[in-house]
Parts: structure tokens; C-alpha cells; sequence
């Protein structure tokens, strides 16, 4: 899935500030699977403009500097599913599809979604597909996962990313929190909200949080 709006909702170098971020930071993509796995039941992350949460993004994502365990990036993604899974659930933006479903879960389509100068894979598991929505016509243009991608992409690199948009507090979306961290232990998840807004409300209501 390529972005819709390059260079609008964030720079065109916007990878390139994000690999230069992690490399000032020292953090690698050790440090960051392993510490963000760490943080329990998600690490928020804020979704606006640009300019105005880039700062917030970085000092969020300072904390997955420092030391880990003997256990590295390598080793876990050498073990089958569900290791090497970045999971990255927000609200959804856009309108939903069908009016009458305003609580489904969306998800864009398993593959690759590309900016100017970064790319992340994009995978929702098996297990989850019967309780999302595929459509990129929705997905695209969604804020908050314009501006976490190219972090993901300089922090993970290699890593799919499970991206998920609730459109409502529906019971789907309980469900998939409790399928994530019953079978998800050891992947990382980050929830993405505006704070001015709580609009991630839903799933941190099911995070009991």
C-alpha cells in the first residue's frame, strides 16, 4: 500500500529523520524489539501533525534505549509465529464502509506500504483476519499511521507490522486485545492516540487502562 499524501502529513525525509533519531538515541533493532515487547499491555505513541508530535513521538520512543537481555532480534524472529510481529493499533479516521457496521475492525492489506525514503510490511496473522476488514481505501491517508511508519521502519527494520483501526468500541475489539496478549506475549504493541482527543478510546477501554 503506498501513502497517499507524501510530504503532507509528514517531510519527505521523514526516514531519514527517524533513522537519524534512532542513531542519536542509540537504539538498535535489539534494543527496540526487546524493550518495547517489555512494555506492558502497549506503549502509547501520539498521532498529529507533524511538527507538533515529533517531539512527543521521539521522547516516547527515548525509552526504548539501553540494555536488554541476552535475547536479540535475531533469535526471536528465528522462532516461527508469533515472534517478529510489530502490532500498531489506533482509531479509524475515515468513515467505515458500511454504516451499519460503524464498530468494525479495519486493516489494510497484507503487504508493503511504502513512503519516500522508508517501508514497512504490512501483516495481520491468520488467526485475526476473521475479525477485521481488509481495505486500503480506508486505511490510506490514516494520520496516525503516517507519522508512527517511518519510525517503525528505522526501529524495526524487516519486522511486519500488524496495523489495526478500530471503528468503534465493538466487542471485536476486546477480542483482539485479548487474542494479542494471550498468544502475542513477545510482540511489541503500540497504541497510537491524540491526546487532546482521546480518540483511542475503545482500545485502551478494552486494555482496561
Amino acid at each position: 500500500m503506498k501513502t497517499a499524501v507524501q510530504g503532507i502529513m509528514y517531510p519527505l525525509d521523514a526516514g531519514a529523520q527517524a533513522r537519524e533519531f534512532a542513531l542519536k538515541a542509540g537504539i538498535t533493532a535489539d534494543t527496540a524489539y526487546v524493550n518495547a515487547a517489555s512494555v506492558r499491555p502497549y506503549m502509547e505513541i501520539p498521532h498529529a501533525a507533524w511538527e507538533k508530535c515529533q517531539i512527543e513521538m521521539e521522547a516516547a520512543l527515548t525509552s526504548l534505549t539501553g540494555a536488554t537481555s541476552h535475547t536479540s532480534l535475531t533469535s526471536l524472529t528465528s522462532h516461527t509465529k508469533p515472534y517478529g510481529l510489530v502490532f500498531f493499533l489506533a482509531p479509524l479516521h475515515k468513515g467505515v464502509l458500511d454504516w451499519g457496521n460503524e464498530c468494525e475492525i479495519y486493516a489494510p492489506c497484507n503487504g508493503v506500504m511504502t513512503g519516500p525514503d522508508w517501508e514497512i510490511g504490512l501483516e495481520v496473522p491468520s488467526a485475526l483476519e476473521g475479525l477485521v476488514r481488509f481495505s486500503d481505501d480506508v486505511c490510506s491517508e490514516e494520520q496516525s499511521l503516517e507519522i508512527a511508519a517511518p519510525y517503525l521502519a528505522a526501529l524495526f527494520p524487516g519486522v511486519p507490522v500488524c496495523a489495526l483501526f478500530a471503528g468503534g468500541n465493538g466487542p471485536e475489539v476486546k477480542r483482539i486485545v485479548d487474542f494479542i496478549g494471550k498468544h502475542f506475549s513477545d510482540s511489541p504493541v503500540f497504541l497510537s492516540n491524540n491526546r487532546e482527543a482521546c480518540c483511542a478510546r475503545a482500545w485502551k477501554e478494552a486494555f482496561g487502562s
